[in-house]
């Protein structure tokens, strides 16, 4: 019985001196940084020192030059956003029943909306490939866009 009870010590006293050294690290040495937007992010996509996050309602931009602190550079209310993706200086944005929304990011600071293209379902998920935005859209199957004007 003493032999239990001292074998249970060591590995108490084990875990207090090892443990701690482990919290929020992984064996390849990767840890828990930081976090912002604590709402409904869905997607997002960088470009440089760029977040584009698409939320609940529409468009978030992120500065990330300092990499472990994140900063709000702008947000565009879209009355939804779920999928995201990038063409040279805008932003395509799946919002949901509001389909296909288009925006001008050239200027971080002021994102312009430029376009709504609707689309039959819902837009979730929005990937651009070459000149064509490929829209999931649920139930309605896919949508494909020629986005060439945009180039």
């Amino acid at each position: 019985m003493v032999w239990k009870n001292r074998r249970f010590m060591v590995l108490i006293a084990l875990a207090i001196l090892y443990l701690p050294s482990l919290q929020g690290t992984t064996k390849d040495n990767i840890h828990y940084v930081d976090s912002i937007l604590w709402t409904r992010l869905n997607d997002m996509k960088i470009k440089g020192n760029s977040v584009f996050c698409s939320f609940a309602n529409g468009l978030v931009i992120l500065d990330i030059a300092r990499k472990e602190s994140p900063q709000m550079v702008s947000k565009l209310y879209l009355g939804g956003g779920s999928g995201i993706d990038l063409i040279r200086n805008h932003a395509l944005i799946a919002a949901g029943d509001q389909g296909l929304k288009i925006v001008d990011i050239a200027d971080p600071k002021k994102p312009i909306l430029k376009n709504t293209l609707p689309t039959p379902g819902k837009a979730s998920k929005v990937v651009v490939n070459n000149y064509y935005a490929y829209v999931a859209g649920g139930t309605a199957g896919m949508q494909i866009f020629n986005i060439r004007m945009l180039s």
